[in-house]
């Protein structure tokens, strides 16, 4: 389901929210699909890129509170 107003600043180009995944079909990578979770001062990010040859599951944690760290490091990860 496409997320409508912005939910927060994001580096997908478009994404929507469903089931419990981020889904962006149009990244800089392909297909998109995955979830960022936050807690008291930790980020955690994991997506998949199915569109990839070969295909990848990417996950990334940081000691921040800004989620734009992590899901930057895996679409970084994933180029």
């Amino acid at each position: 389901m496409p997320s409508g107003a912005p939910y927060r600043v994001v580096p997908w180009k478009t994404f929507g929210y469903g089931l419990g995944l981020f889904i962006d079909p149009e990244s800089r990578r392909g297909r998109c699909l995955g979830h960022t979770g936050e807690g008291p001062g930790s980020v955690a990010a994991a997506y998949h890129f199915p569109d990839l040859d070969p295909t990848l599951s990417i996950a990334a944690f940081a000691d921040v509170d800004d989620p734009g760290v992590v899901e930057r490091a895996v679409l970084d990860l994933a180029a």
